[in-house]
């Protein structure tokens, strides 16, 4: 009887279960719980890090967050995307973003809660060397560019005149880390053009500071219609990233380009940002600028009026002075808004001009009160299809150097790390 049962009991199937397994890599190895798994040396302040999380049972595995705590000389942006349904088979991505505070080593650790009967509680433990050194970042109309890498930088581009082409360049390091010092000998330079030549700003000379940046203008001529680039290059004194190197390409038209610029007189690329820092509540505070055709064909604002504010956040805004909304070549006229904040804290608004710039057809500004994050380098730069056209680094105020905007924490790639989980019984 007992041999019976036996057999009765094991012919019974097992009911289906998730099984979580977390892994640096969807189909890497997986990293035990309550394990340990090192960084290494790190050179810049953000680092960013994909920590997979796989189901490898027979029914569906719900996550319900990814967390993290014990956070030492480190802080950490909450992770988002969950909770988060996995198919067996099936993995997901949590992303953490690192800021390391301080020189010297940093930890963490992580904790994973999802439906999974065996481990419901995953945990694993970070760490790292944030090392002193200094850290060059590259941004274009507020996307990073990878070194090695390849920046679109748009089809707006006049072919008939000169070009305004600006970078700004960061020091990303830790703080309490050297400055950015340049050479040594030449600092900028062209390794490579094709229909093109470019105008390269003056050696920097004066170090950055850790936090602090300048903006390189660039003179970018075209020499005929259609695709061209050019391979850029930066000597620096970072220990990991000298020379830097990156090929931007572009498309030179003959059409009608719109360009704007803002209350400095500087450009405003198109889908950048405003910073205009905090203004006095149910109070007016102007905002000026220009309007130009930096193209060959006419350029027309289609919308009635020319200018449409949406996406208002504690604030209204009106138009005082409006412009013309026909341009001839290198035509250009002025414009006026004005903004009230209608509470206290953060604001923001996106100004947008329809018009028939084919490049643009829709541009678009984002207001705001503080600056926002930056995108970690090859992280998609907001120029390519529509960054060009003789406008400057979004978010630039002016030539030479200046203090970092506040509350900017940057999203960079790095490596973490991860432990897989404990056997199961």
């Amino acid at each position: 009887m007992k041999l019976l049962a036996l057999m009765v009991l094991l012919a019974v199937p097992l009911a289906a279960q998730p099984v979580i397994e977390l892994r640096e890599l969807p189909g890497g190895t997986t990293v035990a719980s309550t394990g340990n798994m090192a960084l290494g040396n790190q050179y810049q302040r953000d680092v960013q890090k994909n920590i997979w999380i796989v189901n490898t049972g027979d029914a569906d595995l719900t996550v319900d967050s990814v967390t993290t705590y014990n956070e030492n000389s480190c802080t950490v942006m909450p992770v988002l995307g969950f909770p988060k349904t996995i198919a067996p088979g099936g993995y997901t991505a949590a992303t953490l973003r690192i800021t390391i505070t301080a020189i010297g080593a940093f930890d963490l650790d992580v904790e994973v809660l999802s439906d999974d009967p065996l481990l419901p509680n995953y945990n694993i433990g970070l760490f790292g060397t944030g090392v002193s050194a200094p850290d060059l970042r590259v941004l274009f109309a507020q996307g990073g560019v990878t070194n090695g890498g390849t920046q679109n930088i748009g089809s707006t581009w006049d072919a008939a005149g000169p070009n305004q082409f600006g970078l700004t360049v960061y020091n990303w390091g830790i703080a309490g880390s050297p400055d950015l010092g340049w050479g040594p000998g030449t600092v900028l330079s062209i390794l490579s053009t094709t229909n093109c030549s470019l105008g390269l700003a003056p050696d920097p000379t004066t170090p950055l500071p850790v936090g602090n940046w300048i903006a390189l203008y660039n003179s970018l001529n075209i020499m005929a219609p259609g695709p061209f680039s050019f391979t850029m290059q930066i000597v620096t004194n970072d220990p990991d990233e000298s020379p830097w190197s990156a090929t931007f390409n572009g498309v030179g038209v003959t059409e009608p380009i719109i360009s704007v610029s803002g209350n400095t007189g500087g450009q405003v690329i198109h889908n950048s940002y405003v910073v205009l820092g905090a203004l006095p509540v149910g109070v007016g505070t102007s905002y000026s600028g220009g309007i130009r055709n930096a193209g060959v064909g006419t350029l027309t604002l289609t919308a009635t009026p020319v200018f449409q504010f949406t996406n208002l956040v504690n604030c209204s805004v009106i138009l005082v002075m409006t412009p013309t909304d026909t341009y001839n070549s290198n035509f250009s006229d002025l414009w006026a808004i004005q903004i009230f904040p209608t509470a206290a804290g953060p604001f923001s608004f996106d100004l947008e001009i329809p018009n028939n710039s084919p490049g643009t057809p829709l541009y678009v500004a984002h207001f705001v009160d503080t600056a926002p994050v930056p995108p970690p380098p090859g992280g998609g730069g907001g120029g390519g299809g529509g960054g060009g056209g003789g406008d400057d680094e979004a978010c630039s105020t002016g030539h030479g150097k200046g203090p970092w905007l506040a509350l900017i924490a940057a999203l960079a790639a790095c490596t973490l790390a991860l432990r897989s989980r404990a056997a199961r019984q």
